[in-house]
């Protein structure tokens, strides 16, 4: 996917206001609001080996 097809799902953002969306991500991650792609598949094949075994 190019850059322009990106943009178009993109909000326009100044540098400063994609910079403050990245630390309150962070934040949130940090603070367990919310939890990496990672951990979610991994709690899902989790779950599914528990299912199977």
């Amino acid at each position: 996917m190019s850059d322009e097809d990106v943009g178009r799902f993109l909000k326009s953002m100044s540098p400063e206001d994609f910079m403050r969306d990245i630390e309150a991500a962070e934040k949130q991650y940090v603070s367990g609001e919310y939890s990496s792609a990672e951990e979610e598949f991994d709690e899902l094949e989790q779950s599914y080996e528990d299912l199977f075994q």
